[in-house]
């Protein structure tokens, strides 16, 4: 093999009959072997020359084919090489794509990192980058950035207007390839530019795509010496940068959602109602807000013990409550009740309840609702009705009959002397019309304006008119009545 070269050489002399230098050269080849310049004659030439010839042929031959066989072999191995490089990125993209499936939204950037300089390494490339667009054209930045051992720093403040061209192709979704930096067309010449400053010999960069919009893009770079990687491995880093995309478009829409969750939870919690949230066999809070605390006086964290709603609930209304609560959660309606509770200071709440029972798989699944502290309602209320049975106790003892008329709703509230005076029935409802119809024909349009006239000029009503009875008689009645602040009388 060492000499391979020199044969063709020593053939040709020996046909152009320099014997001279032939012999010189059979000496190279043969050291050793005594060849003698004066004893090559023309006749021993003659006598020998076809068994040289035969044996140079040979050597050439066996040359020639111990060549073609260690060229074969390299590309054997090349291919081999190939084939295993490829074989263990494929399992890499195989382990990266569980590893990212379930992968809490708070690891993904970390893990991103760790997986780019995985791929670069078994690529054998010097940088590994992943940038995002942010939404407005082919505006983005670097996002990610890993980089080999010895690799000179890359800021990581790129931008699109570094690589304008590669982000126009890029962002229509077409792969940015380039061997060499002479790959680069002309009016790419900012790209080049950004490139040769930070040593960039190759580049290979695809888009990532994710809901059919390119989101970002994954590039892998050489500094040390160009690269040329085979199209199966071009195709594997698009699935890597589909892995990529998918994780990230999973990591914004979790911190999206929790961040509409907090933010919903935050405004919850500045009201005056009390969200919460229930198992629904057991009964026991799962999340209570924290005005639960202004609500009963007890701390937060009793709420969560096991049987509170029930055991706080006031002796009277405990059955009620109960009962309804598992009524009415078998369906998907929402159902309102109130009731009572003891809070700590032992005094009584009134607690007025919203719940929706959530199913799954047409079963109950989770109570949730809204606890509104309705005491200072119920205490008015209450006092109202105190008040009104004072009033009423009064004026039946004076003979006077009391009223309150709702003229937007056309209703009216009559003490039982009010409506004995005029024949009505306990529980007959009276309106505008019903009154006039009790009056005597005579009198109706008159007093009908000057309800009317009261309720448009806000003066005080003051009239007088004939009731007739249901036994025809006939019963004078003087009225006075005043509008309050939302026109009633």
């Amino acid at each position: 093999d060492k000499y391979s070269d020199d044969i063709p050489d020593l053939i040709a002399l020996f046909y152009v009959g320099n014997l001279r230098v032939a012999e010189k050269l059979l000496g190279q080849l043969f050291p050793g072997t005594p060849v003698v310049a004066a004893g090559l004659t023309e006749s021993t030439w003659e006598q020998y020359k076809w068994p040289i010839i035969l044996v140079l042929a040979l050597c050439l031959l066996e040359t020639a084919l111990i060549h073609i066989l260690l060229r074969e072999r390299r590309q054997r191995r090349k291919a081999q090489q190939k084939l295993e490089e490829r074989l263990r990125f494929e399992q890499l993209l195989s382990e990266l794509s569980g590893a990212f499936i379930n992968l809490p939204a708070e690891k993904v950037e970390a893990r991103i990192i760790e997986a780019l300089g995985q791929a670069a390494i078994l690529l054998r490339f010097d940088i590994a980058a992943l940038s995002v667009f942010t939404g407005r054209g082919t505006e983005g930045r670097v996002a990610h950035i890993w980089r080999g051992e010895g690799v000179p720093e890359i800021p990581s403040d790129l931008t699109d207007k570094d690589f304008p061209w590669s982000a126009h192709e890029l962002f229509a979704g077409r792969d940015v390839c380039l061997p060499s930096l002479d790959a680069l067309p002309p009016e790419a010449h900012t790209d080049r530019a950004t490139y040769e400053k930070y040593h960039v010999r190759s580049s290979y960069s695809v888009p990532m795509v994710a809901g059919g919009k390119v989101i970002g893009v994954l590039g892998i770079n050489t500094v040390f010496k160009e690269r040329e990687i085979a199209t199966e491995l071009l195709q594997g880093q698009r699935l890597l940068a589909e892995i990529f995309a998918n994780a990230l478009t999973r990591k914004g829409a979790e911190e999206s959602l929790r961040e509409s969750e907090q933010n919903l939870r935050r405004l919850v919690e500045t009201t005056a109602a009390v969200p919460w949230q229930a198992d629904v066999q057991s009964w026991v809070f799962t999340y209570v807000g924290p005005q639960a605390v202004r609500l009963l006086g007890y701390p937060l964290e009793q709420w969560y013990e096991k049987d509170f709603w029930v055991s706080h609930l006031h002796p009277d209304d405990k059955e009620f409550a109960v009962n309804t609560c598992l009524a009415l959660s078998k369906n998907t309606d929402d159902f309102e009740f109130e009731y009572r509770m003891i809070a700590s200071s032992g005094k009584i709440a009134w607690v007025h309840d919203i719940v929706k029972c959530e199913h799954q798989n047409g079963k109950p699944a989770e109570l949730r609702g809204f606890m509104l502290d309705i005491t200072e309602r119920k205490q008015a209320e209450e006092a109202l009705r105190e008040s009104e049975e004072r009033i009423s106790l009064a004026a039946n003892t004076a003979g006077l009959g009391l009223w309150v008329w709702d003229a937007k709703r056309d209703e009216s509230w009559v003490t039982p002397e009010g409506r004995r005076l005029f024949g009505w029935s306990e529980s007959e409802p009276v309106t505008l019309e019903r009154f006039i119809q009790t009056l005597h024909p005579d009198d109706r349009e008159p007093t009908r304006q000057a309800v009317l006239q009261s309720v448009q000029s806000g003066n005080d009503y003051v009239a007088e008119y004939r009731v007739v009875l249901s036994g025809g008689a006939i019963r004078w009645i003087a009225t006075r009545g005043r509008i309050d602040s939302d026109g009633n009388g």
